[in-house]
């Protein structure tokens, strides 16, 4: 049976982190999956699909996006639903925290601080150290979670290209309202969340696209791509 992959995103054939999200799916068709498709989503025209026709969803990175209650929308549709696996990485990590904290926590006045420094709750604020430029940096994965599962082992290695990540004082809070951090950096910041009563809703500040290949496909796009064909 086909599957259809929707990349949620307004693509740009000379942003390599868009390109690279093609090419990871395209590594995957060849190699397991032949009736995968996939198509990018303009965000613009995102209030007019039918998302309930697509098997799963990959937010792209490229925020602030063409329109951004578009995808807030999705993003709360695919939560809400637990129909489709949901992979976000860098702009998808967040704004799929952005949609949480004022969806779920029920915030007032929320954005992201690139979006609206005014806001009284900016969930998503400057990195303290800026990851931009393809910067790798070391993930402790915690045990006991669905992202451990997958990737089976405590520390890895991944590619960020990011100003932007969690703003500390709302990190405790997304545990404890259900988003839990399942990876953070030396510091103690979070660099990866996951939805455990989803049947697959990761968010991740790195980029996996980034740091796939045939011979070495990352583990967190396999088990995304694996969960179309499994989740019904």
């Amino acid at each position: 049976m086909s599957k259809k992959i929707g990349i949620i995103g307004d693509f740009k054939e000379n942003l390599l982190n868009h390109t690279a999200i093609n090419k990871a799916i395209e590594i995957n068709k060849q190699e397991q999956y032949p009736e995968l498709d996939y198509e990018w989503l303009p965000t613009q025209n995102l209030h007019q699909i039918d998302l309930s026709t697509y098997d799963g969803f990959w937010l792209a990175p490229g925020g602030p996006y063409v329109s951004d209650d578009n995808v807030l929308d999705a993003i709360k549709w695919i939560r809400e639903s637990k129909q489709v696996p949901f992979l976000g990485n860098c702009s998808g990590f967040q704004y799929g925290i952005f949609e949480f904290m004022k969806n779920v926590v029920g915030l007032i006045d929320v954005n992201t601080e690139e979006v609206d420094a005014n806001a009284a709750n900016k969930v998503v604020s400057k990195l303290s150290c800026s990851l931009r430029g393809n910067i790798h940096q070391s993930v402790f994965i915690k045990k006991k979670t669905k992202v451990y599962e997958i990737i089976q082992q405590a520390q890895i290695t991944e590619t960020y290209n990011c100003n932007y990540g969690v703003s500390p004082e709302y990190q405790e809070m997304l545990d404890e309202h259900g988003l839990v951090v399942a990876g953070v950096n030396e510091d103690g910041e979070a660099r990866i969340l996951e939805l455990p009563h989803h049947p697959f809703f990761i968010l991740s500040l790195f980029q996996p696209a980034m740091n796939t290949s045939k011979e070495h496909p990352h583990p967190l796009i396999t088990a995304f791509i694996k969960a179309l064909f499994t989740i019904s």
